[in-house]
C-alpha cells in the first residue's frame, strides 16, 4: 500500500520542513510548498488526501484555489451501460458460469440469457 499525499503550503520554510517531518512520521507522503501560485498548481494535479495551507500566504488568489477545489462535474452513464457493465462483471466473477450469475444478480437464467442477447456480452 502506498503512502496518501498531504500538501503542506506555508512560506515559513522552518514550519514546512518541521510539518513534513511530522506527517512522513506519521505514514503519509508530504509534499511541502512554499507560494499560493504553487499550491493552485499542485491542488489541480496532486490527488492529496489532506492540505495544510497558510490563507494568508502572499499571491494566494483564494478564489482559483477555491475553484481547483471544487469537484469536476460527472457526467452520468446511462442505466444501460451501468446494467451492462455489471451483467460483464457478474460473469467475469462466476467464471461465465450463467446459472451463478443470474443467481447472483437476483434474476432469472432465462433473463440473464436475454440480457446477454440485447447488450451483445461476449461469453
Amino acid at each position: 500500500m502506498s503512502a496518501s499525499t498531504v500538501l503542506i503550503v506555508d512560506h515559513d520554510c522552518d514550519r514546512r520542513k518541521r510539518l513534513a517531518t511530522l506527517f512522513k512520521e506519521a505514514g503519509f507522503l508530504p509534499v511541502a510548498l512554499e507560494s499560493g501560485r504553487m499550491a493552485r498548481q499542485a491542488v489541480r494535479t496532486a490527488a492529496a488526501v489532506g492540505i495544510y495551507l497558510r490563507l494568508d500566504l502572499p499571491g494566494l488568489d483564494h478564489r482559483s484555489l477555491e475553484s481547483a477545489l471544487e469537484p469536476e462535474p460527472v457526467t452520468p452513464e446511462s442505466l444501460t451501460a451501468v446494467e451492462r457493465r455489471h451483467i460483464e462483471g457478474v460473469l467475469r466473477h462466476t467464471g461465465g458460469n450463467r446459472s451463478r450469475a443470474a443467481t447472483l444478480l437476483g434474476i432469472s437464467r432465462s433473463t440473464l440469457i436475454a440480457k446477454i442477447r440485447r447488450y451483445d456480452i461476449e461469453g
